[in-house]
């Protein structure tokens, strides 16, 4: 059995159509179309499996759609509906941004707080009274939230996080509403990088003094000012929220890891709770590994923890990849990113030298087509 993969990120013109006669949905239509056929490992599959017959009235339907669009919102929503005919997942269109120039400051999703950071951290340290207002925290990005009128607004200060790198990038709302308070999220699509849509997460759930829990998506921690808080509550938080990366002895014999997500930015979390336990976790009969509602993300994430669960040889089907121009330029990109967590540059620079020797084949990288993950021991305890 053939096992094909391939990661394609396609990009609309942002300034459609007003910048450019010539950009209309249609023309990108025509381009998205043609680099998918001629790129996509997984094209001439669907094609078999689906039929050209379908294909050609999904073509057309689409098509028919897109020669209406009026906004460059409405066209991604098309040619990303013409791209899951193929599959749903690990595809989609989205407009490439790749900095906050003034055109994406004109647009109302892109919104950033316009205020002075270094004053307000000033302002939050001197404050005694306790409300929303303050410095918080969630996996891997410190989060201010500012008091305007009778709502707040959360913005990013720092994060670990790729597409929330950028200092004042709105990330919610807190407005009230019958004197109650509902979230504004604007959702960041991590593995895309892209600015979503606001969304109504709901009530916000106040826990204590120093915690927020927003719907089930994340817990913020307060960091400034500090209030005292029973360690009981802070203890029970710890342990019940899904949202965080948690590590506990069970009892001499049992130890419990949480790992909420695998995506790139939680790697060093992941890693350094490993590290800091290891020794711990080599003497201790059972390691329980909660994965409950883990969302995924990139295999770099979890090769620490191999090592310490493999007992036998692992065996996965290896990926072939389609090899063409457009892919072998991908993967140099890549060797030549500096975002190391996204790949290893190293293999992608083998990968791209054996492809481009081999233009219009399948490449299976690891010479077979099942994959076998090997250890000279395992260190489980018997």
């Amino acid at each position: 059995m053939r096992f094909i993969i391939f990661f394609i990120v396609m990009f609309i013109v942002s300034a459609y159509p007003a910048k450019c006669q010539t950009c209309t949905c249609e023309t990108n239509f025509e381009w998205v179309k043609k680099t998918f056929e001629e790129n996509d490992a997984g094209f001439q599959y669907i094609i078999d499996k689906k039929g050209q017959a379908a294909y050609n009235l999904h073509n057309q339907q689409v098509l028919d759609k897109i020669r209406n669009a009026k906004t460059s919102e409405e066209c991604m929503e098309l040619l990303d509906e013409w791209l899951h005919f193929f599959r749903m997942c690990h595809i989609g269109v989205f407009a490439k941004k790749t900095s906050f120039s003034q055109n994406e400051k004109e647009n109302p999703v892109c919104e950033l707080w316009e205020g002075d950071i270094s004053k307000f951290e000033e302002y939050i340290n001197s404050k005694e009274d306790v409300d929303c207002e303050g410095i918080w925290k969630t996996r891997g990005t410190k989060i201010g939230i500012k008091q305007e009128g009778a709502n707040y607004i959360g913005f990013i200060i720092e994060s670990e996080v790729e597409s929330w790198k950028k200092q004042g990038l709105v990330l919610f709302r807190l407005e009230q509403a019958d004197k109650k308070y509902k979230t504004i999220f604007y959702t960041h699509n991590h593995s895309r990088g892209d600015y979503g849509t606001p969304r109504d997460y709901g009530a916000p759930e106040f826990v204590g003094n120093n915690h927020i829990i927003i719907g089930s998506y994340m817990l913020l921690t307060r960091v400034s000012p500090g209030y005292d808080e029973d360690p009981l509550l802070k203890d029970y938080l710890k342990k019940t929220t899904r949202r965080e990366l948690y590590f506990e002895e069970l009892s001499p014999n049992t130890l419990y890891l949480r790992i909420p997500s695998f995506d790139h930015y939680e790697r060093k979390a992941i890693n350094k709770i490993i590290a800091s336990n290891k020794r711990k976790i080599l003497k201790t009969k059972n390691l329980m590994i909660d994965l409950r509602d883990n969302d995924g993300g990139r295999d770099i994430s979890f090769q620490k923890l191999l090592p310490l669960i493999y007992t036998n040889p692992v065996h996965t089907a290896s990926a072939e990849f389609l090899s063409t121009p457009l892919n072998v330029q991908m993967l140099l990109d890549l060797a030549a990113s500096k975002e190391s967590n996204f790949w290893d540059r190293q293999l992608a620079k083998k990968m791209a030298k054996k492809m481009r020797h081999r233009l219009g084949e399948f490449i299976n990288f690891y010479n077979d087509s099942i994959y076998t993950y090997r250890r000279k021991k395992s260190l489980s305890i018997s």
